[in-house]
């Protein structure tokens, strides 16, 4: 298990809302704990906010998590918006065919 510092993202909740913050290079090898992650922010808020602004690199299976909460998070009745994508990202998300999924929320 990865220490503290070597987590690809942290955690911030405030009442309702969850704020999730990703960082570095996501990969296959942070999938167990970005998915740790945002199971977290899911079951803590109703509100749950995704930002990338400080994701170097993201790859199908980390970006495949992400839509995986938001659309099991968005069936129970709850909110997701991802923001700070970068143009490879949006990229990543129109070939995966997600546009759909993460719909306007993607900024």
């Amino acid at each position: 298990m990865p220490t503290d510092s070597a987590r690809p993202a942290h955690v911030v909740v405030t009442g309702e809302h969850a704020r999730v913050t990703l960082h570095g290079e996501l990969d296959v090898m942070h999938r167990d704990a970005l998915s740790c992650v945002l199971d977290e922010a899911r079951r803590a808020a109703k509100r749950v906010c995704v930002d990338l602004a400080d994701v170097q690199f993201l790859d199908w299976i980390a970006l495949s998590l992400i839509l995986q909460m938001a659309s099991l998070h968005r069936r129970a009745g709850g909110t997701v918006v991802v923001t700070g994508a970068t143009t490879s990202t949006r990229r990543l998300v129109g070939l995966m065919g997600a546009e759909a999924l993460l719909g306007t929320s993607l900024n």
